[in-house]
């Protein structure tokens, strides 16, 4: 089977405490994440045999995702006023996030995070740019359309 290209990925997001994802981020360049991690324990023991260490699995940490933009203080969603990532940001605001993959059918998945950073760049010689960092809270849940 082939692959599959990521243009058409569309990244969503409430603008307040228990919204809906109404807002679509714009100007998204690339999108990463979902980097999940199991937490171990170290469970060994004087009597733990062999000279191995013993290992459980505790929590799992949802990670983060990212997203570069191409920076546009134009948009609303770039602000650091009601309904802008940066004003999320400084209010630290945990919202619902929704990226939707590109085709059909439909395949998504929503999450809960706060911005924990949103810097931007302005070389001289290119566009302007953002990197926005999303701490997840919870699993994220998936559909998978048919």
């Amino acid at each position: 089977m082939p692959g599959k290209a990521g243009f058409g990925m569309v990244v969503s997001f409430g603008t307040a405490t228990g919204t809906t994802t109404a807002a679509t981020l714009t100007n998204v360049t690339g999108i990463s994440g979902l980097d999940s991690e199991v937490e171990v324990i170290d469970v060994t023991s004087h009597d733990s045999s062999g000279s191995y260490r013993e290992k459980v699995a505790s929590f799992i940490d949802a990670g983060q995702l990212t997203f570069d933009v191409n920076f546009d203080p134009n948009s609303t969603t770039h602000r650091a006023t009601t309904g802008g990532i940066l004003y999320l940001r400084d209010q630290k605001t945990i919202v619902p996030w929704k990226v939707t993959f590109p085709g059909s059918p439909v395949h998504s998945f929503l999450v809960q995070g706060f911005v924990k950073s949103a810097p931007f760049e302005a070389p001289f010689d290119d566009k302007l740019s953002a990197t926005i960092t999303v701490e997840l809270t919870g699993s994220a849940t998936w559909t998978y359309g048919t």
